[in-house]
């Protein structure tokens, strides 16, 4: 859970401490199409996981993004 939260902030360019398993990714100033690409890629490449963009738009929190990839 650690890593994915590095990477999802890294992805975001947030510290690690904005967002917590409950935050709504619409919330979050940061999420826009860019930084649902660096989630896609991050999922791909760090966790073999390939995700489409539609999948992610039906997640709504930062966990529903982590059950999705993790």
């Amino acid at each position: 859970m650690e890593k994915f939260n590095e990477l999802f902030a890294d992805a975001l360019e947030i510290e690690l401490g904005a967002f917590n398993d409950e935050t709504e990714l619409h919330s979050l100033d940061e999420w826009d199409s860019m930084a649902a690409l660096s989630v896609i890629a991050f999922a791909a490449q760090t966790y073999g996981k390939n995700i489409s963009g539609d999948q992610l738009e039906l997640c709504n929190t930062v966990k529903d993004v982590r059950e999705l990839i993790v």
